[in-house]
């Protein structure tokens, strides 16, 4: 505009230049006016345009921001953008004193702008607007299926505002609108290893009051609980509650669960008590057996019968390892009247036993001396319910024969065992090789490591249906060298040691050098002695033929 009204004031002048030499006082009064407007329209009209122009800039610039792709956004610290960011008022400042009313009406002209560097409604109102988009851009990256770059989002605008002295005396969250939008993404898209790092980057101590915000941390909580991580999980809850938000049924029965497997049984009972306050609603069947199954793990039978009998209440239904469970910690303990009511809620319910029901009740038995109830429960309770006891069953029956000192019987339940198929534990094999050692049976002793440790094949009569072992079973070193030490003792060396000895080789069994050799030199002694003892009675032979 000032090179337009320049141009105005100029055409008279051509015009007389045209026309010819005028009166120079005319002319110098024409320069004078051309010099005044152009003036006026520098100090004027160049403040507004520079404001225009710089307005529309940062127009520009927040078009750009919104258009642009979803990506990982970079935030400019608080001073970075004030240094980059163009100051309408600078070209002002310098003619302040020159010209007051003109500064005054730029000032006017401006009130929506606000200086860099002061904390105004203009600057909060700027924050707000930027906030809003960093939210709408963390419910694009949810979209997207990319919550993981929401999550980034967060913890740079959280790094770049604690290096703002203000924000770090304050001590509040940075945008807890853009945590919990981030928060909300990572629950949409099931990425709860993000949320994971969000969370734990907060330090736990975040609170939304936002509705979505609250059930993504109580998701989170869920599948902190399913992993153990119960520390956090708990966090998770307390952050909504101190939000003043409702922690629903679900959350709490998983945490039930979790903290009664761990062993975290006062929590546990917590969030049971609180799932029963509900009213309307039962803790479920989840939650009563992993109270029972939590106590009764945990050496309290008693308390989980009171579980137990309170699930029956609500009309659950225990199953065979609820009641196994307490049977166990009851057989621990040695609780025969608290193991009968057990025993006899468990037949009320028509609940059908197991061969867990049937080792429960031969370690209490056996726990009190009593082995006759217990070669009784183990031949009347199979028959009644028509089950067969599996080697778990047979291998608590020898077990408790052996502890009372009734071999004979081990043995006999040892023969049954096979008979039926099923073959004992490691620690059963050894149990056994022991007692046959102790009562002088070295073939027997010889014939169950050949058996455990699938050295050779038995012999098969065509009366018995005695079979081979399915898989190897490795016996304690120990237990073999006593087995082989005592061999050499007992003159077995070449009988039974040597033979072993190779067999055990064969199977790559590692024996020490010293006991390999002295097996060596009781057998060939036992040799030489043989061999003297046949001298010695073809000895005494010939003497009595010399004799007649």
């Amino acid at each position: 505009m000032a090179a337009v009204i320049a141009a105005e004031l100029c055409r008279p002048a051509k015009q007389v230049c045209a026309e010819g030499p005028q009166d120079l006082a005319t002319s110098a009064q024409e320069v004078v006016i051309l010099t005044l407007a152009f003036s006026v329209g520098w100090y004027i009209f160049r403040p507004l345009m520079h404001m225009i122009k710089s307005h529309a800039g940062l127009v520009n610039v927040r078009n750009n921001n919104q258009d642009k792709p979803v990506s990982r956004r970079n935030p400019t610290p608080r001073s970075q953008a004030e240094s980059c960011e163009p100051s309408p008022m600078s070209s002002t400042a310098a003619n302040q004193a020159e010209s007051p009313t003109i500064n005054s009406m730029v000032k006017e002209m401006q009130p929506a702008v606000v200086p860099p560097g002061e904390h105004g409604d203009g600057q909060r109102f700027q924050e707000r607007d930027c906030q809003g988009d960093d939210v709408q851009l963390a419910r694009t990256h949810a979209q997207n299926g990319r919550p993981d770059l929401a999550v980034d989002l967060w913890m740079e605008v959280a790094a770049a505002a604690s290096q703002n002295p203000c924000a770090a005396e304050q001590g509040s969250m940075p945008q807890p609108e853009l945590y919990a939008a981030a928060l909300e993404a990572c629950a949409e898209c099931n990425d709860f290893d993000s949320a994971y790092r969000l969370a734990s980057s907060a330090d736990w101590s975040s609170s939304t009051s936002s509705v979505p915000g609250q059930a993504a941390h109580l998701a989170l909580a869920r599948w902190l609980a399913r992993r153990q991580d119960l520390a956090n999980a708990n966090n998770c809850v307390e952050t909504v509650r101190r939000c003043g938000g409702h922690v629903d049924v679900r959350t709490l029965r998983t945490l039930c669960v979790a903290c009664a497997r761990a062993g975290e049984l006062a929590t546990a009972a917590a969030y049971f008590s609180e799932i029963s306050k509900v009213k309307g609603l039962d803790p479920g069947f989840n939650a009563f057996s992993a109270m029972v199954r939590g106590l009764s793990v945990n050496g309290e039978p008693k308390q989980a019968m009171t579980y137990l009998q309170q699930m029956v209440r609500h009309g659950l239904r225990p199953d065979a390892m609820v009641f196994d469970t307490i049977l166990e910690s009851c057989a621990n303990q040695n609780l025969l009247n608290l193991a009968q009511e057990v025993l006899q809620t468990m037949e009320d319910l028509n609940v059908h036993p197991s061969n867990a029901t049937l080792a429960a009740q031969l370690r209490l038995y056996a726990s009190r001396g009593d082995l006759l109830k217990a070669w009784a429960a183990f031949e009347d309770l199979p028959k009644k319910h028509d089950f067969e006891p599996n080697a778990y069953v047979y291998g608590v029956l020898i077990s408790a024969c052996l502890a009372h000192g009734r071999a004979d019987w081990a043995l006999q339940a040892y023969a049954r065992m096979t008979a039926a198929g099923c073959f004992p534990n490691a620690q059963t094999y050894e149990s056994l090789v022991r007692v046959s050692l102790k009562f002088g049976e070295f073939e027997k002793a010889v014939s169950l490591v050949d058996e455990a440790m699938c050295l050779q094949k038995p012999p098969r009569d065509a009366g018995t249906s005695q079979q081979a072992p399915l898989a190897q079973t490795m016996i304690d070193a120990k237990v073999v060298e006593e087995l082989l030490t005592l061999l050499g003792r007992r003159h077995e060396a070449k009988r039974l040691g040597l033979p072993l000895l190779h067999r055990l080789e064969a199977a790559n069994f590692e024996v020490s050098e010293s006991l390999v050799e002295a097996l060596v030199r009781a057998a060939k002694a036992e040799e030489t002695q043989q061999s003297s003892e046949r001298q010695q009675r073809r000895a005494r032979f010939d003497q009595w033929r010399r004799f007649h």
